[in-house]
């Protein structure tokens, strides 16, 4: 079982977008997939369609009770082989005293483990022993991002926020830019910056900014459910086969450390007298990252 936890502690940066989508597509695929809601505003819900329904158990029930069994909260989705556990929206931190190693005991219940290839954690943005509990028991790491100044600045403090709390030093994590625009200069200007600082292995191709995306959630589907035709559909669909490469997911093995990626290339067209300079995606190719 693989354990991934996707993070960001700066809001409105794709983490729940990606958390269902991804989860979709892993299930999808033929694994066995558990999606985790840790998050209080609840929205991993509205995803799945299960909006506006009470649920008697919940993710954070255990917070407050640690005897209570992970798997009695386990609610089966009309999707093949992925399986939900909501958020309490009304659970508040700080009312109690949270052990920082709840989630990673419950999860790796020999039970829990065998039953599922993957697990998918969407992640409250707000730093507190609920976020620690993700970190401490994740085998990686997904930090999706919009491609600018305060991302880069938001990625560097969750990666300290990993080298502190994780009980691996040499945890992985993956770079996700969302909603890139190829022709805005400033997220190619970030995307180098990040390229500098953490290598081109740890950025992930992105996901382009396409609306289908929203009304998909809208409708409580996965977008690949609702709109397979999609940009957004092609991109978690490409996005979720390299992430299974990276980590080795679906071999029955725990990768030693990432597998190595091509180098990501941005290209840039020379002036023309009759179009202006512009970028240019070039074609993706299996083990490549396009941004």
């Amino acid at each position: 079982m693989f354990i991934i936890a996707v993070a960001n502690r700066k809001g409105g940066s794709g983490k729940t977008t990606t958390s269902v989508n991804l989860a979709a597509q892993f299930a999808s695929s033929g694994l066995s997939t558990l999606l985790i809601d840790l998050d209080t505003q609840g929205h991993a819900s509205q995803g799945l369609g299960l909006a506006g329904q009470v649920f008697a158990n919940n993710i954070h029930h255990i917070f407050e009770n640690p005897s209570l069994n992970i798997l009695n909260m386990v609610i089966e989705t009309v999707h093949p082989r992925l399986s939900f556990i909501p958020a309490d929206i009304n659970f508040i931190e700080g009312s109690q005293t949270i052990d920082a190693n709840i989630l990673h005991q419950q999860l790796q219940q020999k039970a829990c483990a065998s039953q599922y290839d993957v697990v998918v954690i969407d992640t409250p943005p707000t730093l507190g022993t609920v976020l620690l509990n993700a970190v401490v028991c994740a085998n990686g790491f997904i930090i999706p991002f919009i491609p600018h100044h305060l991302s880069y600045v938001g990625i560097q403090q969750f990666i300290q926020l990993i080298e502190q709390h994780h009980h691996n030093s040499s945890s992985d994590y993956l770079l996700l830019p969302m909603m890139i625009e190829k022709r805005t200069l400033h997220h190619l200007h970030t995307l180098r910056l990040l390229q500098q600082d953490y290598g081109h292995d740890c950025l992930l191709r992105g996901v382009r900014t396409n609306i289908k995306l929203a009304e998909a959630f809208e409708a409580g589907y996965p977008i690949q459910y609702c709109f397979p035709k999609s940009p957004g559909a092609y991109d978690y669909h490409m996005l979720s086969e390299e992430i299974k490469g990276r980590w080795q997911m679906g071999t029955g093995e725990m990768p030693s450390q990432p597998v190595a990626n091509k180098k990501c290339e941005l290209i840039v067209k020379p002036p023309m007298t009759t179009r202006k300079r512009g970028i240019r995606l070039k074609q993706y190719q299996p083990g490549s990252c396009v941004i």
